[in-house]
């Protein structure tokens, strides 16, 4: 009976202990299952919240930039080439210089901003410069990635000192108008205002003085003169040459022209039938072409082969290297013979003198 009474009782104290063991589990593991659902909610939490940071976006590089580019930039990237950019609101203006030599050129037109490039639209001509924007630093650099400075008012004047220092008054004029435009209630606009008067006078007074050493033909028929330098042979079967000349309407129109000649007077060489000739310029060598109408060739004692044609603006550059050159050679060159001529003192002289009426009837006179 005692027996008996024991294993009961131990088997109520075993029922008793697992009930206990059993509660214990229990509440272990809802525990264990809180822990989790708040992990569960922690990381849905994390989760929303990165869904809900914003992502970081480029900068509006074309609301940006034009408000960077307000003013003056200079690019002195190209050795003898001084080009300045000038922004005002969509509008873009270029000035071009030739360094010491002139004014080469004036584009006015529009630019668009693209990604990391800013295109031009001249007109006729196109073009771009590349540009950075890093931490609210703006800078702009030419297609060489040569930096293009913003210059302020005194950085152009002292170009235009420079300019005038060598002669240039094309180059004066330009820079001053520049500064004129772009930089009115400064000292140096004051200053660049008489720069440009004092040029404007000295180009008036050289270009004067070229034409007392023209000759002039009037067409009355064409209602047009003609004006060749007082050097340029009279015939062309005395010697060869390349003489620019000048034929300018009753009503203002001017252009220029090149005559470009060979014979064999002194040399006896006979027929080139001449269709292009090389230009070398202290040993810089440009070719140009002919067709066959473009060329007059003819014969007596001599013969004699001649070219005339209209210089572009390249040509008329070439034709400022040739007069400032120490030694310029120019090849006439058939398919089987050619024959070459030194430019002498006379033909430059020429064409200084060619160039610079040529500028002041198309610019300075009435």
């Amino acid at each position: 009976m005692k027996k008996s009474v024991v294993w009961l009782m131990a088997g109520a104290l075993m029922l008793s202990v697992t009930a206990c063991g059993g509660k214990e589990t229990a509440s272990t593991a809802e525990a264990v299952e809180e822990e989790v659902d708040t992990e569960l909610e922690e990381e849905e939490t994390e989760e929303e919240t990165e869904e809900t940071e914003p992502e970081e976006t480029e900068p509006d590089y074309a609301e940006i930039v034009p408000d960077e580019l307000q003013g003056v930039w200079g690019d002195t990237g190209v050795e003898g080439l001084l080009s300045l950019y000038a922004f005002e609101g969509d509008n873009v203006e270029t000035y071009v210089v030739n360094t010491g030599v002139g004014a080469s050129g004036f584009f006015s037109g529009t630019y668009t901003v693209e990604d990391d490039k800013i295109n031009y639209d001249f007109g006729n001509s196109t073009g771009y410069s590349n540009f950075t924007y890093d931490d609210g630093t703006f800078a702009m650099f030419n297609a060489n990635d040569q930096e293009i400075k913003k210059l302020t008012a005194a950085d152009v004047m002292e170009y235009l000192t420079q300019e005038e220092s060598s002669g240039n008054n094309p180059g004066v004029i330009c820079l001053a108008d520049l500064i004129i435009n772009y930089y009115p209630d400064t000292e140096e606009s004051s200053a660049a205002s008489e720069k440009k008067d004092a040029a404007n006078a000295a180009i008036k007074a050289a270009g004067e003085a070229a034409l007392q050493k023209m000759n002039t033909t009037y067409d009355k028929v064409q209602k047009l003169t003609w004006y060749q330098h007082q050097n340029e042979p009279q015939y062309t079967d005395i010697t060869c040459y390349i003489y620019p000349y000048i034929g300018r309407m009753d009503d203002g129109y001017t252009w220029l022209r090149v005559a470009l000649n060979y014979t064999d007077a002194q040399t006896d060489a006979g027929w080139i039938f001449f269709d292009h000739v090389i230009f070398s310029v202290d040993g810089e060598n440009t070719t140009k072409t002919f067709s066959r109408d473009e060329i007059v060739r003819d014969n007596d004692t001599e013969v004699w082969e001649t070219a005339d044609f209209e210089p572009n603006a390249s040509e008329i550059q070439l034709l400022k290297d040739i007069a400032n050159s120490t030694e310029t050679i120019i090849r006439f060159e058939g398919d089987e013979y050619y024959e070459d001529h030194v430019v002498n003192d006379k033909e430059k002289e020429a064409i200084v003198d060619v160039l610079t009426a040529y500028d002041y009837l198309t610019n300075y006179s009435e």
